[in-house]
């Protein structure tokens, strides 16, 4: 075991292994950071377990190769700027405090990582299985897990919408496995001072494959103008959002285009207001002046949120 009462920098090699089959390989900071640029290396060796008590600002490289534990007693702060890698049979723990994936680190390895008590935040690729129980999940951007995700009832998912864009204006949650909600919210805020107008759509997860949803989707943080709602369907990719307004069974924006004979195209967006109980066809009929594309919209049953997009163009006469 090394132990530190305050902080602790390392450049060169810090190796967590043990020769007996029963000892335990730990470093443990009482106080202060452990900031690594250099390479902690957490392997095997003959049995044991292996822990790191510390906050931790990794720059460098993070290599765990046997099951371990990074943690604190109380509000640990856990910072990824470098490389982390997990063995794909191997899970980390990080429990009791935040986690935090920062511009240009890395999470590789396909193992597993299981989240006890701990805020995960930030965006980028998460090469691993998740966990999560008791935590809150806060993507900063787009946060992609590239195996499956699984959270407890106490798991709470927080989406901030600050644009239409995804990553830039509005976070997303982004799985490549199974997602698995077993119980659990999803809470949306609005950001920004964003107001998104009549047919916006919004993806805010998206997954392999869903095994369950959350068990509620909080938005009360969106507060919307006029008679518009916001809408959630679940679909076999995604969990979609779309704000429509429920009094008009299609709605289009904007209400009017200004063209000119000669001049370039401009569009209409297309949606629904509610939730149809079958398929919905709507004809396009423009009049001489005008030509439009496509002249069929569809909207499916179990895509109903879907946005369409109608060209328009001024004829020249």
């Amino acid at each position: 075991m090394l132990t530190s009462s305050s902080g602790l920098a390392n450049a060169g090699t810090i190796r967590l292994e043990s020769s007996e089959a029963v000892a335990a390989s730990n470093l443990v900071l009482s106080s202060g950071t452990l900031l690594n640029t250099g390479l902690i290396d957490v392997r095997r060796g003959s049995g044991g377990g292996r822990s790191l008590i510390a906050n931790l600002d990794n720059r460098g490289t993070l290599a765990v190769g046997v099951t371990a534990r990074l943690t604190k007693t109380s509000n640990g702060v856990f910072n990824n700027s470098g490389a982390m890698t997990l063995t794909a049979t191997d899970t980390l723990e990080v429990a009791v405090g935040a986690f935090t994936l920062q511009p240009g680190g890395t999470f590789t390895g396909g193992g597993m990582l299981m989240l006890d008590r701990v805020t995960l935040a930030g965006a980028g690729t998460l090469g691993a299985l998740v966990e999560a129980y008791e935590s809150a999940v806060n993507p900063a951007g787009i946060l992609r897990i590239e195996g499956s995700y699984y959270q407890d009832s106490f798991t709470q998912v927080n989406i901030d919408l600050g644009g239409a864009e995804p990553g830039t204006g509005y976070d997303r949650l982004e799985v490549g496995g199974e997602a698995y909600m077993d119980g659990g919210n999803l809470s949306l805020h609005l950001v920004n001072g964003y107001e998104p107008g009549n047919c916006t759509p919004f993806t805010v997860l998206s997954y392999g494959s869903l095994g369950r949803r959350f068990e509620d989707i909080d938005d009360s943080g969106v507060d919307l103008d006029g008679d518009l709602q916001l809408h959630s369907v679940y679909t076999d990719e995604a969990l979609d959002l779309l704000v429509s307004d429920e009094g008009d069974p299609v709605n289009v924006v904007p209400t009017q285009l200004n063209l000119t004979e000669g001049g370039g195209s401009q569009s209409y967006r297309v949606c629904l207001g509610r939730e149809p109980n079958d398929e919905v066809e709507v004809s396009v009929s423009p009049d001489a002046q005008v030509r439009v594309a496509p002249t069929e919209l569809v909207f499916a049953e179990a895509a109903w949120n879907a946005v369409h997009s109608v060209a328009v163009t001024a004829v020249e006469l």
